[in-house]
């Protein structure tokens, strides 16, 4: 039988060992902040680069449309034609300088049927998504705008082409994959037009047989 008595050690001996206590709880450190992602040298460098040559572009871009004039013959629309590869704002305001009364005139049996294609897929696009009349100084609906084609013009100048000389020789060289493109786009430009623009539209896709 133990003693009654004992030093304190004897009763800590006898209660087991201490539990250790966990340190108090501390909050998690804040995550740090990110550094600001500012351009290096090089990155401002090339910035700069890339703004100038899009305001070089403009003003090219605006020069070549303040001398932009109607075609008197094949030759010089598909000169132009040529200039302004790329740039189908452009290509839309110059087609918009066709009279399309005046195409049998202009291309008489010069016509080609890259040429035809070029301009019918440019009109028919500029009928799907027609340009900001009211951005360009508000014209009446139905007419040319500094901005590009207007949709019933558009729709005249297609109807135009077909009376060519050698629209429909040039019609039949337009391969399956460009008609089958072409037939989307007329699709799509019906869709957009009605009234006597739409029948016209109508009309001519007859004659291109798509």
């Amino acid at each position: 039988m133990a003693p009654r008595g004992g030093t304190p050690d004897s009763f800590a001996a006898a209660a087991g060992p201490a539990v250790a206590q966990a340190p108090p709880a501390t909050a998690p450190a804040a995550p740090p902040r990110p550094r600001s992602a500012e351009p290096s040298p090089r990155d401002r460098q090339q910035q700069r680069l890339a703004a100038a040559a899009a305001a070089a572009s403009e003003q090219l871009a605006a020069r070549m449309a303040a001398t932009l004039k109607a075609p008197r013959s094949s030759v010089e629309f598909e000169s132009t034609w040529r200039a302004l590869k790329g740039d189908a704002a452009l290509q839309a305001q110059y087609l918009s300088l066709l009279p399309a009364a005046q195409l049998p005139t202009i291309f008489k049996d010069s016509l080609t049927a890259p040429v035809l294609l070029a301009i019918t897929r440019a009109a028919l696009a500029a009928v799907v998504a027609p340009p900001n009349t009211a951005a360009a100084g508000g014209g009446a609906e139905g007419a040319s705008t500094p901005a590009g084609l207007a949709p019933a013009a558009a729709a005249e100048l297609v109807a135009g082409l077909t009376r060519v000389p050698r629209f429909p020789m040039m019609a039949m060289c337009i391969g399956s994959r460009d008609k089958t493109e072409l037939k989307a786009l007329w699709d799509a430009a019906a869709a957009a037009l009605d009234g006597a623009p739409a029948e016209r539209l109508l009309a001519a896709r007859g004659a291109f047989r798509v």
